[in-house]
């Protein structure tokens, strides 16, 4: 495992009121799907949610981010769209959230999918607080690392199937070798220059074949272009229906861009775009998260965002996704991949959209 340990920062005491609401099982479908919504009703201050729904594990529920609300069936899997399983519950291919294929051997998802809330906020800032009180709504509540440092989910556990519309069958199956975060990843915390780092790299144990699953091409969302989520999240934005599995059918919703403002409440940082919800009120839910956001580029549809978190647990506000192509991100991913495979032979230009 990667070492993420580091000295503390000091400075940009901002917060990314983390509302990751679970975006992981019936993608961004849609139904009104709330998107991590960690708000509170009355005259409690609001506090994003985490995209990784509160299907609480003790209550057996999916591990899920929010999923996508009054979306529909998706006819293909996306960008290299896959589901990130485990064994529970009696189950062996129970969602807990949803990830990209962007090269044979590596998938990226969002960073609080699989690592570990620590016990208190990483700062003593009121807006560091309610960051805190955001991830600790939403699950998985498993005991926290140490310190600052974001611990990786033990990678054993986990099973991907890679490329298919039905998370039960079809596509690729793999285990996972490796999982890696940013060193800068502390739930919701901004680094000094306003970067939240909500990202993951997951190394597969063997290669998925490019015949049988295409890789993602990253690229920077568009501005005024329409935007396509996806996922194997919740469909139903009531947080007491959350504890059941997460959909078998990979589903999907068009919204578009929406100003950074619409998603202050959720404390948006650097390297994020807000995703307003659908004309018909639908948007990413529990289970969603690590989701993709995709534009159409000629005949294919790229990745320029992951699922993040939203401003309440009710599904049917604008979502916060981690731009995958921003620079400083698309340089962690490519010297993760070259440390943890030194074969790997990988650039910028080999993983986003030419031109």
């Amino acid at each position: 495992m990667k070492n993420t340990t580091r000295p503390r920062r000091r400075g940009g005491l901002r917060v990314a009121v983390a509302a990751l609401a679970a975006l992981i099982a019936a993608g961004f479908g849609g139904a009104p799907v709330a998107a991590a919504d960690g708000g509170y009703h009355g005259a409690a201050p609001a506090v994003a949610a985490s995209t990784t729904s509160p299907a609480a594990v003790e209550g057996g529920g999916d591990d899920v981010s929010p999923m996508i609300v009054r979306g529909e069936r998706a006819p293909e899997a996306y960008a290299g769209a896959g589901s990130i399983q485990l064994k529970r519950n009696g189950v062996d291919d129970w969602h807990t959230c949803n990830g990209a294929l962007i090269h044979p051997s590596f998938v990226v998802t969002a960073g609080h999918c699989l690592s570990v809330q620590p016990p208190a906020p990483q700062r003593a800032d009121r807006a560091g607080e309610l960051a805190w009180r955001a991830f600790k709504q939403a699950p998985p509540p498993q005991q926290a690392g140490v310190g600052t440092q974001a611990v990786p989910q033990d990678p054993s556990q986990y099973t991907l199937r890679i490329g298919s519309v039905n998370r039960h069958y079809g596509g690729a199956v793999r285990k996972v070798t490796s999982i890696s975060l940013p060193q800068y990843w502390e739930w919701g915390m901004p680094d000094g220059d306003g970067y939240i780092w909500d990202l993951t790299v997951i190394q597969l144990d063997h290669p998925v074949p490019g015949w049988q699953v295409k890789p993602a091409k990253l690229a920077y969302p568009k501005a005024g272009k329409q935007t396509r989520i996806i996922g194997w999240g919740v469909t139903d934005p009531d947080p007491a229906h959350w504890g059941a599995p997460a959909p078998a059918w990979l589903r999907q919703l068009d919204v578009p861009i929406s100003p950074k403002d619409d998603c202050s409440q959720a404390g948006i940082g650097r390297g994020e775009v807000c995703l307003g919800t659908a004309p018909n009120g639908g948007a990413a839910c529990a289970g969603d998260s690590g989701g993709g956001a995709l534009q159409r580029h000629g005949r294919d549809w790229v990745l320029v965002g992951l699922g993040s978190r939203s401003m309440t647990q009710a599904c049917v506000s604008s979502t916060i996704y981690t731009q995958v192509a921003e620079p400083r991100f698309l340089w962690w991913i490519i010297r993760t991949m070259h440390e943890r495979d030194a074969r790997t032979q990988v650039t910028q230009a080999d993983l986003t959209l030419a031109g």
